[in-house]
């Protein structure tokens, strides 16, 4: 390092550095995290548009860039906002670390007898080390002699930067010269560049590899614990937890904590180390052991979040889970009195980091890759329901196209976004508040049952949302909505007392039982067709840990699945608890496979009414299990985002030789499919029971058009492919077939028209699946609240009432 060497010169004045890390930098850390967070934002930027851009996805070397955009904002951290800026220096800070490590392999391959003098070497002739070292000379020069000129009180107009407190820190009495000042600034610059890039490396990896992850990730650094950490550094517990799971399983180091013993010495169990014998800690092997960490080697994104039981509540124990925990059983940051100082700063760096990535394009969440590939003129977030009613007062009087995205979960191009109009963003509008006697949940649009749930969670409440996290609040209950709890409490629209609208005038309104009740049954299963909801007020309820998973099986095993289905949905005393969604899967990977999502919703371990499913086997893998729901919704959001998806629908009155028939057509139906790349392609069965239909009409009603009487049987065909070539086949074979069942319903005399709109394809029309009294009154109703049709017309996405 230039001339300086670490191990010689150290001594007993290491407490210098520490105290200008772990105090003065921790305590400006708060006024710092602006520049921080302005500077990883436009370095970002500046990253994506130097590389290729393919269908909207940009393609990088990942680690150079983390690297770079660690380098610069240490850089305006540490030596100030004029060197920060100087593309020479900053380009030579950026190479020096990698220089050192170049250097040190050398090393480890010199003899002893050698080493100074290749060491001395080597160094000298890296053009960073000297470029850097001929900036910061003078400055350092100049700062020593102001220090040393100022007396007992130093003055207040002094640089903010992590080289004054490194200055401020040093002896005085026994000044440093101007080459040892900057080497300790050099030594601690390595260390802030390379161990930082690295763990960003891989947690943002991980987040590729874990993408169940990124959706709740992205709601928390959207909401209120984001911004209270972009003023004190502190919060943010799914990141927190996020990032320690990475950390565990990929540490930068597989040993920490090395000592060489200078005097002999015996341990407690009894193992002797000479005078010279090193000692270290095997971090990387601790990080995997199960008396420490259950399935020690599955990464789970929340564990440390869910140890709390407080995952992403307002009230959240910060202490319990934070990334900077520095402990015996947890060592990413050492132990003991060396213990890394600067923690909290490198924390903080790698949550701004981690956010901005998560937050940089609202195109990349979508679900599916139809809507990711649509190009909006302009996006809108706005934050309430006023910036709401100004945005469609606008887009009215220009007659401007527009889409609205709640969750963007479906897989229609179109529904959620839209090619050069303009997407409203509900998302900022997320808030969750439980009223005073717990009866009701206020929701905003744009929240995912996830953020419900985990609120919900740690009050021992719950209503009646998607069984899916990822899955918007909006979308699914102006659908209809299906939950766990349906057959106990109807639909889930049916447990919506209040929707708050925007309508086309731009008036903000409440449709309720007492004020304007037609627009209020209109909106349960009427879909985007008449406003912009912004706000749903949903029945709330007790409801504690609860039964339930997914078995996996031989596909094999279909027609016993089948019988036990058709006789499950048949029960004249159906158990309104029990819930069982039933697939058969075919993926590239695996095969064929059968499995059954079985949810009671009491701790109940197997119970009578699924006790059919639960004895078939084989069985090759089974998660079922006691927990929350927000551990079930978790586990129901494992499908990949961003591939090309398609969903579609159909029902039919619950009969078992029929059922058999439809999947004999869909085994069929994979040998023009199975080729696809990428392709996944599944049918499911869902019971819709009267046990379900029969709760609306004491809630209300909605639109859906269903009585109360039918049992029936909700099919649904899913798809995932890779290439944009395969959609005329994929989407044509899946047409091809619901064609098929509902010819072969309507022979068999089972045939039913409802058609569920949240599975519908852009080729179906549900709202004519109501049947023509309900759409006549949704028809109705959009006239009388939207007389010009704006949302007929100038949203073209979703499913229109007068097609």
């Amino acid at each position: 390092m230039h001339g300086f060497e670490w191990h010689a010169q150290r001594g007993i004045e290491t407490t210098g550095f520490v105290r200008a890390l772990r105090s003065l930098l921790t305590a400006h850390l708060p006024a710092l995290l602006p520049s921080l967070q302005s500077s990883i934002e436009k370095g970002l930027e500046s990253e994506l548009k130097k590389h290729k851009t393919v269908r909207g996805v940009v393609y990088l070397p990942i680690f150079p860039v983390i690297k770079r955009l660690v380098a610069k904002a240490n850089c305006l951290m540490f030596f100030g906002e004029e060197l920060s800026h100087n593309p020479e220096f900053t380009e030579a800070a950026l190479q020096y670390p990698q220089d050192v490590i170049f250097a040190a392999e050398i090393l480890r391959f010199t003899p002893a007898a050698l080493g100074p003098f290749v060491a001395s070497l080597t160094t000298r002739r890296h053009r960073a080390t000297k470029t850097m070292f001929r900036f910061l000379a003078p400055i350092v020069q100049e700062r020593l002699r102001v220090r040393m000129s100022e007396g007992v009180a130093p003055t207040s107009d002094r640089p903010v930067d992590c080289m004054q407190w490194l200055i401020d820190t040093s002896p005085k009495k026994t000044p440093w010269t101007v080459g040892r000042m900057i080497g300790e600034i050099m030594a601690v610059w390595f260390g802030s560049v390379h161990q930082l890039a690295m763990t960003a490396t891989y947690a943002i990896e991980d987040l590729c590899l874990h993408p169940e992850c990124i959706q709740p990730l992205r709601r928390e650094i959207e909401g209120q614990l984001y911004r209270d950490f972009k003023s004190n550094g502190e919060g943010l517990p799914l990141l927190d937890s996020f990032c320690k799971e990475s950390a565990r399983l990929t540490p930068s180091d597989a040993i920490t904590g090395r000592r060489k013993a200078l005097a002999p010495f015996c341990f407690s169990d009894g193992l002797k180390v000479s005078t010279g014998d090193w000692v270290c800690i095997p971090q990387q092997a601790m990080m995997r052991d199960a008396q420490y960490f259950p399935d020690p080697d599955m990464f789970d994104g929340f564990r440390f979040a869910r140890a709390s039981a407080k995952a992403a509540a307002e009230s959240y124990d910060n202490e319990a889970s934070r990334f900077t925990d520095a402990s015996f059983d947890w060592l990413i940051w050492g132990c003991g009195n060396t213990v890394c100082p600067g923690r909290f700063y490198a924390s903080a760096v790698l949550k701004l980091l981690l956010a901005e990535v998560l937050q940089k394009d609202s195109l990349a969440s979508y679900f599916s890759e139809q809507e990711e590939e649509l190009s909006p003129a302009c996006i809108v977030a706005p934050a309430n329901s006023q910036d709401v009613a100004t945005a469609i007062s606008v887009l009215s009087s220009q007659s401007a196209k527009f889409a609205i995205r709640s969750g963007g979960y479906s897989t229609l191009a179109g529904s959620a976004n839209i090619d050069g109009g303009v997407t409203l963003d509900m998302r900022s509008i997320n808030q969750i508040v439980v009223s005073k006697d717990q009866a009701c949940t206020s929701i905003g649009t744009g929240a995912t049952w996830a953020d419900v749930y985990y609120t919900l969670d740690a009050m021992n409440l719950t209503v009646s949302g998607g069984r899916s996290s990822y899955t918007g609040v909006g979308g699914l209950l102006l659908g209809g909505g299906i939950s766990h709890f349906s057959t106990r409490k109807g639909f889930a629209c049916d447990n919506v007392l209040n929707f708050e609208v925007v309508l086309a005038s731009g008036q903000v309104v409440n449709a309720n039982e007492a004020e304007n009740p037609d627009l209020w049954i209109a909106l349960k299963g009427g879909s985007n067709n008449f406003g912009v909801v912004t706000r749903y007020d949903l029945q709330s309820f007790e409801q504690g840990n609860f039964w339930g998973g997914i078995i996996y099986y031989p596909i094999s095993t279909a027609p016993q699945q089948l019988e036990a289905f058709a006789d499950f949905n048949a029960a004249t005393a159906y158990d309104e608890y029990a819930t069982i969604t039933q697939s058969f899967a075919y993926s590239e990977s695996v095969g064929l496979v059968a499995l059954n999502a079985i949810e009671y919703t009491k701790p109940v371990v197997n119970p009578p009414a699924l006790q059919p499913f639960t004895a078939i086997q084989p069985q090759l893998k089974s998660t079922i299990r006691i927990s929350n729901i927000s551990d079930f919704a978790l586990e129901q959001s494992s499908q990949v985002r961003g591939l090309r998806e398609s969903i579609m629908t159909t029902t039919f009155k619950n009969d078992l030789a029929f059922m058999k028939s439809t999947y004999a057509m869909w085994n069929e139906s994979l040998a023009s499919l199975s080729l696809v790349p990428g392709m996944v392609y599944s049918v499911t069965y869902e019971p819709i029971p009267p046990a379900l239909t029969s709760k609306s009409a004491s809630q209300g009603g909605n639109s859906l058009g269903l009585g109360c009487t039918e049992k029936l049987v909700l099919l649904q065909l899913f798809f995932t492919w890779n290439e944009t070539s395969s959609d005329d086949l994929v989407l044509g074979a899946g047409k091809q077939l619901i064609d098929d069942i509902d010819r072969a319903a309507e022979s068999a005399r089972v045939f039913h028209r409802f058609k569920y709109l949240p599975y519908a394809a852009k080729f179906q029309d549900p709202i004519s699946g109501y049947g023509p009294e309900s759409k006549a009154h949704l028809q109705g109703v959009s006239r009388k609240y939207d007389p010009h049709g704006l949302f007929q017309d100038s949203v073209p996405g979703g499913f229109k009432l007068f097609t």
